[in-house]
């Protein structure tokens, strides 16, 4: 499928080597950060908007990656994909 494009299209710049881009199912804004997972991965990507250029409206990029398994005591070995469906913040908690 071309490249192309599309109005009010938001564009994710993703780091190298993240795996939410192929499969975003959760988005949230923190202050000024946009957060996003992927179903099966075991991460989540942080990205900040960015100037938007020509017909873009929004433009986030500068990912950095935060592997689950590094931050919080889960069940399972350190590769194991978690099933991230969506992603929340409330009440200053993420």
């Amino acid at each position: 499928m071309p490249k192309s494009l599309i109005a009010n299209a938001v564009r994710l710049e993703s780091a190298m080597g993240a795996e939410t881009h192929v499969n975003l199912s959760g988005a949230a804004f923190s202050d000024h950060w946009l957060w996003v997972v992927g179903d099966e991965t075991s991460q989540v990507d942080r990205l900040r908007p960015h100037d938007s250029s020509g017909s873009e409206n929004l433009r986030f990029g500068d990912a950095r990656t935060f592997a689950l398994f590094e931050h919080l005591d889960l069940p399972g070995e350190a590769d194991e994909k978690a099933d991230l469906e969506g992603l929340a913040v409330a009440d200053g908690y993420r």
